[in-house]
């Protein structure tokens, strides 16, 4: 039987609130990758819960730095 697949959620909306670094949304995604427990990394994005990272933009520099997990 194979294993469910599962996702790492990255809270892109803590950077503009000054929680984290938009730098450490990368290394956690990194690490997710790394640890191999994750098939997947989410970013949020949201017409009304604004402010957040533009979603699109941190996909893409996302997909810069992993490889084998995929983005959504």
């Amino acid at each position: 039987m194979m294993a469910p697949p599962f996702g790492l959620i990255l809270a892109n909306r803590a950077v503009v609130l000054g929680v984290i670094k938009a730098r450490d949304l990368l290394d956690i995604a990194v690490a997710g990758e790394q640890s191999q427990a994750f098939d997947t990394v989410w970013v949020g994005d949201s017409l009304l819960a604004k402010p957040r990272l533009e979603a699109v933009s941190l996909l893409s520099a996302l997909a810069g730095v992993t490889s084998r997990v995929r983005l959504a």
